[in-house]
């Protein structure tokens, strides 16, 4: 075929447009369901429009090689659907079932039966980063003038609860986990099902413990002059109280202190005023448990700001020269940034002590696999502790010539392709626990894994997304899977498709 003939229909089948129409229902009824919000993104273009009374809608003049649909409701889960354009499709028909939605929902209120106004409330989840568990916010609301508040938009799955008053009211009441005040004081999970409200009311208590202690200023200063800020993180978000009144000859103290680690900053400068680092600083971590601490000393020095030195391994060769990642300090918004050399040293200038996490970090495309700060292992994520000190960063990270990709279709017992059902890959052997979002098959079936360590997965299909959680930790869904789909070796790079039958 001459070569612009061949030119010629790739920019046709490129430029053909396309119809995707269809019918919005309830998962649970097949009802039509109207006034379904429908948004689609092709390419560079996008289309917006809503279901009509009898639950049909249409969007026409879609162009691309693959689109993807988002549909929103009131009451019910957003869902998304992608397709595949080829060059022969003009017209696309999809039936789309949207899930009721679930609900927590309740009151909060003091020790004297008021309620408590304002206070977040957050809704949390066991989640797999790197290969560990970890609770992460997933949802959160605030409660009104009467102290009621409402999580919706919830999809089916296991939730733990927490109360956090506003920072200017923490001091008289501590965070709290439902039903019973902490987690390692057996405070359990609320399991929703589809479309389920359920209730959590909490009903709060001055408590907490004391933490005392002494600012010590640097000659020339006085107490009154300096800033004393408290800090914390919890679920995966960082949260900072008023700064704390240093008296006249130093002291201070942090009344009804919840379990928790706190970060102790005193400077010379307000950080909520200045991103620059304070001309005088002490910082100091504080484990916070059930017995009061009144031996905490804050000795104010000029602030050392360093050049916080790394390196970078990795199991197999990788570009070193092509990674990057961010150093974020604890309530401060400007990250410091650092790119690797070739030889994988690294030097982040400017550090000052604080609290920071790592984020970002690629090489040749692959993740970074483990963080270790000062010879100590820290999750992705999670906040570790620089004093000023010499503590070196070592990252391994994990080439993308060894991730695996595979891809593959869903079908019934009848061979029809099944649209819009989610592909579980769990590595055999382990527990479940909620990941990145999974693909989902298109129109056609197919689907698409990326970026998955080399190794033997389980592989589990579910036909509607929003049960992933649900069904995942039901072992006889688990158990009639796992007899319908033997386990998969998956190799560095990429491998054989998948064709996978749903269970009868």
């Amino acid at each position: 075929m001459p070569r612009f003939l061949f030119v010629l229909l790739l920019s046709s089948a490129a430029c053909a447009q396309v119809t995707i129409e269809g019918d919005t229902v309830q998962k649970s009824t097949g009802k039509p369901l109207a006034l379904v919000r429908v948004a689609a993104s092709c390419a560079q273009s996008s289309f917006r429009t809503a279901s009509d009374a009898a639950g049909h809608f249409r969007i026409a003049g879609l162009t691309g090689l693959r689109c993807t649909l988002y549909f929103d409701a009131a009451g019910f889960l957003p869902r998304q659907q992608s397709f595949t354009l080829g060059p022969q499709d003009t017209s696309i028909s999809a039936r789309i079932p949207m899930t009721p939605q679930a609900v927590i929902a309740g009151t909060i209120t003091g020790e004297n039966g008021l309620p408590l106004d304002r206070a977040v409330v957050m809704a949390a989840q066991y989640v797999n980063v790197n290969g560990a568990q970890q609770l992460q916010q997933v949802a959160r609301a605030q409660a009104d003038d009467l102290g009621r508040y409402r999580i919706g938009k919830l999809p089916p799955g296991r939730y733990y609860v927490l109360v956090r008053p506003l920072p200017d009211m923490w001091k008289d009441y501590p965070a709290t986990w439902y039903p019973n005040g902490a987690l390692d004081s057996g405070a359990g999970g609320i399991d929703l099902r589809e479309g389920q409200e359920a209730k959590a009311d909490f009903h709060l208590s001055p408590g907490g413990v004391e933490v005392r202690g002494r600012v010590i200023p640097p000659a020339g200063f006085s107490p009154s002059q300096m800033f004393l800020k408290v800090e914390w993180t919890q679920l995966e978000t960082s949260d900072s109280g008023d700064f704390i009144p240093v008296a006249p000859d130093g002291t201070f103290a942090l009344h009804h202190a919840a379990p928790r680690e706190y970060f102790l900053t005193a400077m010379s400068s307000n950080l909520a005023n200045d991103p620059n680092p304070p001309k005088y600083l002490a910082f100091r971590s504080v484990q916070v448990g059930r017995e009061n601490i009144g031996d905490i000393v804050l000795r104010m020095v000029p602030t050392p700001v360093r050049e916080l030195k790394g390196t970078m391994v990795s199991k197999t060769p990788v570009s070193f020269g092509q990674l990057h990642f961010d150093l974020h300090r604890l309530n401060l918004n400007a990250p410091f940034s650092a790119k690797a050399s070739a030889d994988g040293s690294f030097v982040i200038p400017g550090v000052w002590p604080g609290a920071y996490y790592v984020s970002g970090g690629y090489a040749d495309g692959g993740p970074i696999e483990s963080i270790q700060v000062g010879g100590k292992e820290i999750p992705r994520g999670q906040y570790f502790d620089f004093d000023g000190g010499d503590l070196p960063i070592q990252l391994t990270v994990l080439a993308e010539s060894q991730m695996a990709l595979v891809s593959g279709t869903v079908v019934d017992s009848a061979n029809r392709p099944v649209a819009g059902a989610a592909i579980v890959l769990a590595p055999a052997g382990g527990s479940y626990t909620l990941g990145p979002p999974p693909p989902q098959t298109d129109q056609k079936g197919a689907f698409t894994a990326m970026r998955l360590t080399a190794g033997v997965y389980r592989v589990y299909v579910i036909e509607d997304p929003a049960d992933t959680d649900l069904l995942m930790n039901d072992a006889a869904f688990r158990k009639q899977q796992e007899s319908a789909y033997p386990p998969v070796t998956l190799a560095p790079g990429k491998n054989p498709p998948l064709k996978l039958t749903l269970p009868k």
